[in-house]
């Protein structure tokens, strides 16, 4: 009941103002171009929804029916079902997103409001900057991550195509150009290259503007959390610095009083705000974690099994290297609120808490005592952090050891 109250608050706030400052409106733009932005009409979310599951199924479909195909060949060929089987992780990960955002959308659309409310509540020239800091290198974060990807994806399906047409033209040899990937369309292959190689990449394009848009979401939203610790650790430092605790008054006191309060009000709501987080995207996170430690596994094999082909290297090499980088992204907003709140514990005591007023050290106790449990983002039983970016990689090497041991 309590959700649904304030659902309806928030909704108070106009549509153009929410995710609408220079930190945000580019997440917002990218929202909106696949249909994913709560506030868009109906009949737009669904057509967009309708394309993308349908581009994603026409790429996926013609790769299981060429792994199943090569599955029952007289002998198989397992690096081209190991690539196809990745691919189709890729692509499940795509769709459990798509997914998620349908069914969290009520959700989603509190996050956006909630971080524009706390733009408008924050006035305090040295606590926007603080925030403004940290939004920032969110804004830089997505920027990078879009780009980055879409560089990968264009040079991972363009080397494949022209890579050998070009030796050819320098060497005087004679390789074929190759898609990207292994699919089957049930036509001429090499009759019909370029049609088949026009829909790989738009489809690829497609794929990987969504997952983009909506990792690079989320790293924004947990960024613009550690703003507000960061505008808390902020606001704790204000108190040691200003008050001169041997000449404080009982009209300082009070002060005093009131800003630890206001402390505490932001130390609640970030936590909150964690927790809610936590609850939008916690089973689509525990899902993805399997699935990326599958895909590191998969991609890692592939490149054993083809280690002596330079052209099928070429383009697996790049994809591994996306996948690592995708592990540290990923794992990077969730480590940074764990030291955060180290930060706070640290910050907290060195505010010389223990000369506060008798009624403002019970407060501080309490914001004392919070900031000494380990806060973090979870992922049903994972923690998103460095540590477990560094198990995910162990794991997936002493898989690739076993199967090493079986060749």
């Amino acid at each position: 009941m309590e959700f649904n109250i304030e659902i309806k608050k928030k909704s108070e706030l106009k549509e153009e103002d929410i995710f609408s400052n220079k930190y945000c409106i580019f997440n917002k733009k990218l929202l909106k171009i696949i249909g994913f932005w709560p506030y868009q009409s109906t009949w737009v979310k669904r057509a967009m929804r309708i394309f993308i599951i349908v581009s994603i199924c026409s790429i996926m479909v013609p790769q299981v029916i060429k792994a199943y195909q090569e599955w029952y060949v007289e002998i198989v060929n397992l690096a081209i079902i190991i690539e196809c089987v990745s691919s189709i992780i890729v692509y499940a990960a795509i769709l459990a997103r798509l997914a998620m955002l349908v069914v969290q959308e009520s959700k989603m659309r509190y996050i956006y409001e909630e971080i524009t409310r706390d733009w408008e509540e924050i006035n305090d020239s040295g606590e926007r900057a603080v925030l403004q800091r940290f939004c920032n290198i969110g804004r830089k974060l997505s920027i990078f991550y879009f780009v980055y990807c879409h560089l990968t994806v264009f040079i991972l399906t363009w080397t494949s195509a022209l890579g050998p047409m070009i030796i050819n033209k320098i060497l005087n040899t004679t390789y074929k150009k190759s898609l990207c990937i292994y699919v089957e369309y049930f036509v001429d292959e090499d009759k019909n290259f370029y049609y088949i190689f026009s829909h790989v990449y738009i489809c690829a394009v497609v794929a990987t503007f969504l997952f983009t848009t909506f990792d690079s979401t989320f790293v924004l939203i947990v960024q613009h959390t550690i703003g507000l610790l960061k505008v808390l650790k902020y606001q704790l430092n204000q108190l040691y610095k200003i008050f001169d605790w041997s000449k404080c008054s009982r009209k300082d006191d009070m002060i005093i009083h009131n800003n630890v309060k206001s402390c505490i009000k932001i130390h609640v709501k970030a936590l909150e705000f964690i927790q809610f987080i936590d609850s939008t995207y916690d089973t689509y996170h525990c899902f993805l974690y399997s699935l990326v430690l599958s895909g590191l596994s998969i991609f890692t094999i592939d490149i054993i099994l083809n280690k002596d082909d330079f052209f099928i290297l070429l383009r697996l090499v790049p994809c591994l290297a996306a996948v690592i980088v995708y592990i540290f992204y990923f794992n990077w907003p969730g480590q940074k609120i764990i030291e955060i709140n180290d930060e706070i514990f640290t910050t907290i005591y060195l505010t010389n808490w223990y000369s506060f007023p008798l009624r403002t050290q019970k407060l501080m106790k309490f914001m004392f005592l919070r900031s000494a449990d380990h806060i973090f983002i979870k992922a049903s039983i994972f923690e998103m952090s460095f540590k477990t970016c560094s198990i995910i990689m162990k794991t997936a090497l002493s898989y690739i050891t076993v199967f090493i041991s079986l060749l």
